[in-house]
């Protein structure tokens, strides 16, 4: 079942709105209630401590288990991008791709990013503390290349689309070179990865805080293990297409969640590995059990109309709610009141995003190549799709 209007398979959509909705209310009936030293570290904020919510020992019950909500959600996110991105790249050119890519993360990322140090600003100014976030610190988390330097997020949240850039140019670099349905291509790039993990664990701490080659060798292990969950998308992928067999399916996406496990298990994420496990497998049997069942889903208005503001809401909830929480918490003392107005707060942040950052400009990064088509076809120019990766 697609939703014609925009040609976007449903199940995926509902999973997009699904995967939104873990994270912020994760991060946001939580994270912060639960006197989480990450927040008051990165953002210089103060969470609040020892509330008493009514879910509150649920959420410590699934965090016991390992089940954490934030770490699902963006599990579901990295599956839907391993899933929808060959679509976009059997249609369009290296160029057109990375154009539209870059018309789709970069400004609503830029903007929603700009909104967050103000609300940090404000924050500040409230509680008349220094401001510490400089015009570097912005430009390079901007850039989406803040881990290359080793810079402290401002957002506590752009590290999934650093990872999310470097699956676009690892997802060309496989279509040019093999296609996205080579199955021996993809497990001999798992493989590759999973021994990378390996190799690098024991050297982490030193590979993160030395020369940028060894930044190099630390970004490839760390990030290899997130881009290789990706993958499993693509398997999906190569399914939904009838490209794989159901049998060839099994056995691919079975090698390469091994390989993802070992990964974890013993590279540089084993610290924390169970964080990891627990959630993104809860994650691919819940993408799997709608995909298997996508004829069956219904669609849903709430869930679509969270899908389409999805992405601005992921890019501002963190601080604007975080901040607004603060506030809100330090005048009311009413947890379920601050929660509420933090919900409006972001809510119509995103929507604002959505309707004058990010419909635009993706609309403005699509014609951009409808109007070069135009041009071509008068000149009576090659096409463009000679250079195409699908």
């Amino acid at each position: 079942m697609e939703l014609k209007s925009e040609n976007k398979v449903w199940f995926a959509q509902a999973l997009r709105g699904i995967a939104a909705l873990s994270v912020v209310i994760y991060h946001l009936c939580g994270k912060f209630w639960m006197s989480n030293d990450a927040i008051s570290s990165i953002m210089f904020l103060k969470p609040a401590k020892n509330i008493s919510l009514f879910y509150i020992p649920f959420l410590n019950f699934l965090e016991s288990k390992n089940l954490d909500m934030g770490s699902f959600g963006v599990g579901l996110f990295f599956l839907i991008s391993g899933f929808v991105i060959p679509i976009s790249i059997e249609k369009l050119n290296v160029k057109e791709f990375l154009t539209r890519r870059i018309f789709r993360i970069y400004p609503t990322y830029v903007i929603g990013l700009l909104i967050s140090c103000i609300f940090l600003f404000l924050y500040a100014l409230i509680n008349k503390q220094s401001y510490p976030i400089s015009f570097s610190h912005f430009a390079i988390n901007a850039s989406l290349l803040r881990d290359w330097f080793n810079i402290v997020s401002i957002d506590y949240s752009n590290w999934t689309l650093e990872i999310e850039i470097k699956f676009y140019i690892f997802a060309i670099l496989l279509a040019v070179l093999f296609k996205l349905r080579n199955a021996k291509a993809l497990i001999g790039c798992t493989l590759l990865m999973t021994l990378s993990n390996l190799l690098y664990a024991g050297y982490y701490q030193y590979l993160v805080l030395h020369a940028l080659r060894f930044r190099l060798a630390y970004l490839i292990s760390f990030n290899s293990v997130f881009l290789m969950f990706m993958l499993m998308g693509v398997c999906i992928y190569n399914l939904f297409k009838n490209y794989w067999s159901l049998k060839k399916f099994i056995v691919i996406i079975g090698i390469i969640y091994i390989e993802f496990f070992v990964s974890v298990l013993f590279g540089p994420c084993s610290t924390s590995k169970w964080i990891y496990i627990i959630p993104y497998t809860l994650a691919i049997i819940t993408f799997l059990t709608c995909y298997f069942v996508r004829n069956k889903l219904k669609y849903n208005k709430f869930i679509d109309s969270v899908s389409n503001i999805s992405y601005p809401m992921y890019v501002v909830h963190a601080v604007s709610g975080y901040v607004t929480l603060s506030i809100m918490f330090s005048i009311t003392q009413n947890a379920y009141v601050s929660i509420l107005v933090a919900a409006v707060v972001f809510v119509t942040l995103a929507v604002l995003l959505h309707k004058f950052v990010e419909l635009p400009t993706n609309r403005f990064g699509k014609n951009l190549f409808k109007h070069n088509a135009k041009i071509t076809s008068v000149k009576q120019a090659k096409p463009i799709s000679k250079g195409s990766i699908s």
